[in-house]
């Protein structure tokens, strides 16, 4: 009788291997999956995220920060880092030509608007003083990032 269940339970085991096996292979080839970012990709988007996040703070906190240079200074940040955020651009729409259907660089556009419709609409919400207090540690080290 001893065998009989030792070959039961190791035909079980072969059973739940075999059944775990499958799952598993059915859920990496699912898209989400296949949608994870690679680090840079993860990289370039919190630059883009950041660098929206920038903009929405030049045109909303220059009253608060008495600068009304504030957005020339995002500009200037902008022009700066310019071969730098194509990269990321770059990523995030190679990103986009591998995950999703149709245009990647019309998906970017668009994931990237509402980026920073998101930020404006948080801006909105919250008094300019509370938004653009908490914004003015980001704005002084992107002033004195040499890299983005």
């Amino acid at each position: 009788m001893m065998p009989k269940d030792s070959s039961l339970i190791s035909g079980r085991r072969r059973i739940f291997r075999t059944v775990a096996a499958g799952l598993i292979s059915v859920a990496f080839a699912h898209p989400a999956f296949a949608a994870c970012y690679t680090p840079k990709e993860a990289a370039a988007e919190q630059a883009i995220r950041i660098h929206s996040e920038l903009m929405v703070v030049g045109l909303t906190c220059a009253a608060q920060f008495r600068d009304p240079a504030l957005f020339a200074r995002y500009a200037a940040f902008t022009n700066k880092h310019s071969n730098e955020l194509r990269a990321h651009e770059s990523a995030i729409i190679g990103y986009f030509a591998k995950t999703a259907e149709g245009n990647p660089k019309r998906r970017f556009d668009h994931w990237r608007t509402s980026i920073a419709n998101s930020v404006s609409t948080r801006a909105a919400l919250s008094s300019a003083g509370i938004y653009c207090g908490d914004k003015r540690e980001l704005v002084a080290a992107l002033d004195a990032a040499s890299r983005f």
